[in-house]
């Protein structure tokens, strides 16, 4: 046998690697509505195929599956427990854009400090993406303006962001739960 290949190591084969998904909101159990809570549960229950990490104020109250870990805290805080460049894609349905601060609820007069706390949110989502990486932000016709206004601010670019009209044929959850227009806006690092 030639000395090259007699002291050469066998290669390791590097294990496949599941994508990472962060879901923003809707994980923690809620008790208004708790097909909404758990959104985040039934997407990795469908897609065993990825690692899921679920943001959110509240916990769960169930368990989740293999394929699932929740981080309880506000988006901020929970994008910044990330490594850069780590994440495939960020889903937001109905909650980047929607929020103040640490998940208050939007008030008509606080348009600053959400478009602030926005822009925080879209800024982090930008480096904790990877490269091609997306994120996707599911709104409603109330907070679309103001994203498409926002957006320009951010890393983001604008010419690399698609914006999708759902509609109820094809469309979410969330198009058949509202009686108003419903918006997909993905962005694309």
């Amino acid at each position: 046998m030639p000395i090259a290949l007699k002291n050469k190591k066998p290669e390791k084969k590097a294990a496949a690697k599941k994508p990472v998904v962060i879901n923003l909101g809707h994980v923690g159990y809620s008790p208004k509505n708790t097909s909404q809570a758990t959104h985040a549960i039934k997407i990795a229950t469908r897609f065993p195929g990825i690692r899921l990490v679920g943001v959110d104020l509240k916990s769960a109250k169930r368990p989740v599956p293999k394929n699932m870990v929740q981080t309880q805290a506000d988006f901020v805080k929970g994008l910044e427990q990330r490594r850069n460049h780590s994440v495939d894609r960020i889903v937001s349905n109905m909650a980047v854009g929607h929020y103040i601060l640490s998940g208050s609820p939007f008030l008509s007069n606080s348009c600053k400090t959400r478009k602030n706390y926005t822009i925080k949110i879209l800024d982090l989502a930008f480096k904790k993406l990877k490269k091609d990486g997306k994120m996707v932000i599911t709104v409603g016709d109330t907070v679309l303006a103001d994203m498409l206004q926002w957006i320009p601010e951010s890393p983001f670019s604008i010419n690399k962001m698609k914006l999708v009209k759902m509609s109820k044929k094809r469309g979410s959850h969330w198009v058949k739960t509202y009686d108003r227009p419903v918006y997909r806006i993905i962005l694309k690092k």
